[in-house]
């Protein structure tokens, strides 16, 4: 089931009760004028788990994320004695990038409610186009263009 809620392009975002997204500075879909996206986050509760995930559009969900440079970040288990605060900078290789934060109690992991003991945090980035500007400034409608 964890699995499924992970993996699943329908499932939604919850509050932040494990874990506090500091940057970006809310849930939602973001313009990057440059090829990266950075997120920061605050561990609020020992005894978790924290995964990240980003979403793999041929295979139509979402799946661990893997750094090539860093093959150890991905997934955590926080204990008292762990690092409270994570930061992360992904490549934008397409025109958008999904991330999925995904934590939730350990020793609740058979009775997993999102909300209660799951916490799901979704965001998109996604790239200024150069042909998107005019005079300055940005279309309206090429910025709503996808906002479902």
């Amino acid at each position: 089931k964890l699995e499924d809620i992970m993996k699943s392009k329908d499932t939604e975002s919850t509050e932040q009760f494990l874990v506090e997204i500091t940057k970006p500075e809310r849930h939602g879909l973001f313009y990057q004028r440059e090829k990266e996206a950075t997120l920061a986050w605050l561990v609020k509760k020992d005894y978790i788990s924290v995964n990240v995930l980003v979403y793999d559009e041929e295979a139509n969900c979402y799946v661990k994320y893997e750094d090539p440079d860093d093959p150890d970040f991905g997934s955590w288990d926080i204990t008292p004695d762990s690092i409270k605060f994570f930061t992360k900078t992904f490549k934008i290789n397409k025109d958008s990038l999904k991330i999925r934060l995904v934590a939730y109690v350990k020793s609740e992991l058979k009775d997993l409610k999102p909300g209660k003991n799951l916490q799901i945090s979704n965001f998109t980035f996604n790239l200024f186009k150069e042909s998107t500007k005019v005079n300055g400034f940005i279309k309206y409608q090429n910025m709503v263009d996808g906002i479902k």
